[in-house]
C-alpha cells in the first residue's frame, strides 16, 4: 500500500474526538463489507456515503430476494406431484364376494398393501450467496430481552455502555445497552453474544513465603439474564409507563 493510500485511508471519517476510534474500526469493517459486496468505491470515499452505498445494495438483496420468493411460490404450484399409484391384477375383486366375509377382508387386505406407495418430488434450487447473507444478517440482528448487571467495578458509576460490534458480512452494529433495566431490553444477536464473551482483568494479592504478591484472572464482564419476549399486554404497560415518563420530564422542563 502506497503512502497516499495510507493517508486517504480514513478521510472519510468525521472528525470528532469521542468518535474517532469507533468510526475507524467501522470505516474498515464498513470497506471490507463493500469489497465481499463487489461495491466499487472510491480510495477516499467519505463515510457517510460508503455508508450509504453498503445500504442501498443491501435494499436492492432484500427486494431481489422477495421477488425470487415470489417465483419460487409460483415454480411450487407449477410443480406437479409425481408418482403413480397402481393396483397389481388380481384373480377376483372384494366387491365379487359377499362384504364382511374372511374372504373379503382378506382380499381387501392383499389389495391395499400391493399399492406401492405415493412419491412427491420436490425441487428445491440451492440458496444464493444473497440469500445467505440475507439469513446471516436476520440472525445476527435478532432482537433478544435481556437484563444486564455490570460486573465490572470500574464501570460501578456508569448507567450502561454503547457497544459496538460487526464484521463482514452484516455490517456494523452499535447500541446504548443499559444496565439493571428493570423491564428488560431489546438487544441484537450479535452484541449479546460478544457480551457473553467478554471478560475484564481482576487484579488480587496473595502472600507467599510472607510477601503480598500481585495476580490477575479474567472474570466475566457482564451477567446477562435472558428474559422471555414481552406480550402485547406487557408491552401497552411499557408504551404507557414511556409516555407517562415522558410528559413527567416535559413538564419539569
Amino acid at each position: 500500500m502506497s503512502d497516499h493510500e495510507e493517508e486517504s485511508e480514513f478521510t472519510g471519517l468525521e472528525e470528532s474526538p469521542e468518535d474517532t476510534a469507533a468510526q475507524a474500526e467501522e470505516f474498515k469493517l464498513l470497506k471490507q463489507q463493500a469489497e465481499i459486496m463487489q461495491l466499487k468505491f472510491h480510495p477516499s470515499i467519505k463515510l457517510d456515503a460508503l455508508r450509504q452505498k453498503i445500504t442501498d445494495r443491501k435494499n436492492e438483496v432484500k427486494k431481489a430476494e422477495k421477488n425470487q420468493v415470489r417465483r419460487d411460490k409460483a415454480q411450487e404450484k407449477r410443480n406437479s406431484v409425481q408418482g403413480v399409484v397402481t393396483a397389481p391384477p388380481v384373480a377376483s375383486s372384494p366387491t365379487a364376494l359377499p362384504e364382511g366375509s374372511p374372504e373379503y377382508l382378506k382380499l381387501y387386505d392383499e389389495t391395499a398393501n400391493a399399492l406401492p406407495q405415493t412419491t412427491v418430488a420436490v425441487n428445491t434450487p440451492p440458496m444464493s450467496p444473497n440469500q445467505k447473507r440475507a439469513i446471516r444478517y436476520k440472525e445476527a440482528t435478532r432482537l433478544v430481552r435481556i437484563r444486564v448487571t455490570n460486573m465490572n467495578p470500574n464501570k460501578s458509576k456508569h448507567r450502561g455502555e454503547i457497544i459496538s460490534v460487526g464484521n463482514a458480512s452484516i455490517g456494523f452494529v452499535k447500541k446504548f445497552i443499559p444496565f439493571n433495566a428493570e423491564a428488560g431490553w431489546h438487544t441484537p444477536q450479535i452484541i449479546l453474544t460478544m457480551m457473553q464473551n467478554r471478560k475484564f482483568t481482576s487484579f488480587y494479592e496473595v502472600t507467599i513465603a510472607g510477601k503480598k504478591v500481585k495476580r490477575h484472572k479474567l472474570i466475566p464482564e457482564f451477567a446477562i439474564e435472558i428474559l422471555p419476549p414481552l406480550t402485547v399486554k406487557e408491552m401497552d404497560e411499557l408504551a404507557q409507563r414511556q409516555r407517562a415518563k415522558s410528559g413527567q420530564e416535559d413538564t419539569s422542563q
